[in-house]
């Protein structure tokens, strides 16, 4: 969502092209921080609605060794809504923000596995690309932004899975880091039920 908002928010301020970018100014209209949905943010706002869902198709090639390769791609179709109830900046109505989007995201992953006793270890190094069509909407008393934007995000990934195979438990953990030097940190609990 943060890129798909800057990219909005530089085409409404966009001033003629015969005006070189230098001597541009923001007085042109609106200025959006693209952090505000983030959850550092000083602007109040409610998430209204944020669904996602999304189908992965993999395919891991042994390297021997405990080595493994993984080619991946991952689609997904997402709606996102946010209400600013006192608006956002010098814009004091209240502002709702949505977000509509198609992502698809190829990703290339090297694994190293290891036997740790009654455990089994995995680490995964990978690299991806993280792109979407995204539709904007900033509506307002005072504004009726509507922006369709393609962003391209390419990412490094770290993640960590330690399992215990007789209980059909695992942990994993991951971290990527965007383009930017934007990050994401998760963490799962995978249960394996019996058959």
């Amino acid at each position: 969502m943060e890129p798909a908002l800057r990219v909005t928010a530089a085409r409404f301020v966009m001033a003629p092209a015969a005006v070189p970018a230098r001597n541009r100014s923001p007085a042109f209209g609106l200025e959006i921080d693209p952090e505000v949905l983030g959850p550092d943010s000083d602007t109040p706002h409610d998430l209204v609605r944020d669904r996602l869902i999304g189908l992965r198709l993999s395919r891991e090639t042994d390297l021997g060794a405990g080595f493994g390769l993984e080619a991946s791609v991952l689609t997904g179709i997402g709606e996102s809504r946010y209400r600013l109830p006192k608006g956002m900046g010098i814009l004091t109505d209240p502002v709702d923000i949505g977000f509509r989007s198609l992502s698809v995201t190829p990703e290339l992953a090297l694994s190293r596995r290891a036997d740790l006793g009654a455990l089994s270890g995995q680490v995964v190094l990978g690299l991806g690309m993280q792109a979407a069509r995204s539709r904007v909407t900033v509506r307002s008393a005072l504004l009726d932004v509507s922006e369709t934007v393609m962003t391209r995000r390419p990412y490094a990934r770290l993640g960590l899975v330690l399992e215990e195979p007789r209980r059909g438990v695992a942990l994993a953990g991951e971290a990527r880091v965007y383009e930017g030097r934007a990050a994401e940190i998760g963490a799962e609990m995978r249960l394996t039920l019996p058959r």
